[in-house]
């Protein structure tokens, strides 16, 4: 899973770590014939997997726009905290969203756990129902002469 959280400020992404990133980028894609490899202070050298590759590009590319990333399997649970904090909500609201089954959860106990990928699952419907409803407001307003482009 990759979790990104927007950052148009760049308050914790500086530009060291966009111009990086950037740089990083340039050395993958020059690397078109053969896979990069890393190389520690003591000269071990790890060449990387396709996978690894694919992976840390397109970190990278969040990076270099100034998007916050964290990554994290898919297939593990999470607890309330967790999953209101990637959905940007209280504990308190998911909560409420779990009680009306809007998302799956498994109880252990007393305490409830989410797998990632119902949560990312949530988050990209309800990301697209928000910016549908977000286009069809600004077009009737448009259209009402109360908003202009």
């Amino acid at each position: 899973m990759l979790k990104q959280k927007s950052n148009s400020n760049s308050d914790n992404l500086g530009k060291n770590d966009q111009i990086n990133a950037k740089q990083l980028k340039q050395i993958i894609l020059s690397s078109e014939k053969s896979l990069p490899k890393l190389v520690s202070s003591t000269g071990e050298e790890v060449v990387l997997s396709q996978s690894v590759n694919d992976a840390l590009y397109k970190i990278l590319e969040a990076v270099e726009a100034g998007i916050q990333v964290t990554v994290a399997p898919l297939d593990r649970d999470m607890s309330i905290a967790e999953a209101a904090d990637i959905l940007n909500v209280s504990s308190a609201y998911l909560e409420k969203l779990l009680d009306r089954e809007e998302i799956p959860a498994k109880s252990v106990g007393s305490t409830r756990y989410i797998n990632t990928k119902d949560i990312l699952n949530y988050k990209i419907n309800r990301d697209t129902t928000r910016r549908k409803g977000l286009r069809e407001l600004t077009n009737f307003l448009q259209e009402t002469g109360c908003y202009a482009k």
